[in-house]
């Protein structure tokens, strides 16, 4: 059959045209149904992280309905508990906020000696008094314990929400994998789902798996190293370090900054403050180039600018949970994208059933 001809110039760009719009109005969708697309993203992860656990249950012939509830209510049980014990932590130093952010614009301003006044100059209100930016910064403050009592009703029920569709992933994964298959136009396409979800449950899982226990684990450490260097709430900070190391190379940054705020208010010498920063970024570097890639192999990296671009890309939609939800959401997507287009690497034909999606980045 010959080859049908081209497109002529303007048809390709209309459809280009028309594929931008929809993706803009698809965005917009996405941010205007955050509340409901938050907890949706989270529970396909939070499934897809669990599954390893649900496929060990299924070996010791546990049905599926009790071995997801109990992964389900583990999970909860877990969260929980570590938001009851660091809240009321978070809420002080909350109120403390103001005073390290002067401490930290004092130490700017010495540092700079008056680089930002001598370029922008001081700024000033209606009456001519001039304006402290940190003041400003910090007047719309309130308390943590009220603006979570004003975001309760929609947090708790997108988090029961999220929880129910966990367990429903969990338990009809089966079901869901054999959908997701008949969305395939022909009987190779459906074949190439099959693989793509059989990587994902296999390859993706076991690794979003490990980096939840590679990052608690090393939010253990980062408490014990907190705890020798004398900073106050160690659990906390060291709580933030797991969570934010989710954000790959901007998550460590944004907490060697909080750590170094932490540290100006608690030594009484603020170059004190270093030490703490720099030991947190060796245990950063530890577990990114050593740990890590011993414990889970290096197939699942993904270029820094990928995953900056990822991340930044999250905040914009979703904010910080966005920022956070980011990397996974980008690993489950290369990773079905790769197996999508393996056929035309090979030429156009399939790939051995037996090789994983997850290839060596170069």
């Amino acid at each position: 059959m010959p080859r049908p001809p081209d497109l002529p110039v303007f048809p390709r760009a209309a459809t280009w045209a028309l594929v931008i719009m929809a993706s803009l109005m698809i965005l917009s969708t996405l941010q205007d149904v955050r509340s409901f697309a938050i907890p949706t993203v989270l529970a396909l992860l939070a499934a897809i992280a669990l599954e390893p656990i649900a496929r060990h249950a299924d070996r010791m012939h546990i049905p599926r309905s009790i071995s997801s509830g109990i992964i389900v209510i583990a999970s909860i049980a877990a969260l929980s508990a570590l938001v009851y014990y660091v809240l009321p932590t978070a809420e002080e130093w909350n109120r403390r906020a103001p005073d390290v952010l002067r401490k930290l614009d004092d130490l700017m301003r010495n540092a700079i000696s008056g680089m930002t006044d001598a370029i922008q100059g001081p700024r000033f209100n209606s009456d001519g008094e001039e304006i402290d930016p940190i003041e400003q910064l910090t007047s719309s403050g309130g308390s943590l314990l009220a603006g979570l009592a004003l975001t309760v009703p929609m947090v708790l029920s997108g988090a029961i929400y999220a929880a129910i569709l966990t367990f429903f992933m969990l338990r009809e994964r089966a079901l869901l994998a054999r959908w997701i298959m008949l969305l395939g136009a022909s009987q190779r396409r459906r074949r190439i789902l099959g693989r793509a979800i059989r990587d994902i449950q296999s390859n993706v899982s076991s690794y979003l798996l490990a980096i939840t226990i590679i990052n608690t684990g090393l939010g253990l450490v980062s408490t014990v190293m907190f705890w020798m260097f004398g900073l106050p709430n160690p659990f906390l900070w060291g709580l933030l370090m797991g969570v934010l190391n989710f954000m790959p190379y901007i998550g460590p940054a944004i907490m060697a900054v909080i750590i170094f705020g932490v540290g100006i208010v608690t030594y009484p010498q603020p170059e004190a403050a270093v030490f703490p920063v720099l030991s947190l970024l060796v245990l950063n570097t530890i577990e990114g180039q050593f740990v890590t890639p011993m414990l889970v192999g290096r197939q699942m990296r993904q270029s820094a600018m990928t995953i900056f671009m990822a991340i930044t890309f999250g905040a914009w939609l979703w904010g910080p949970a966005g920022a956070i939800l980011a990397t996974p959401v980008l690993l489950v997507a290369s990773a079905f994208t790769r197996r999508w287009n393996a056929p035309r690497r090979f030429g156009g034909r399939m790939s051995d059933p037996r090789q994983t999606v997850v290839m060596r980045s170069r």
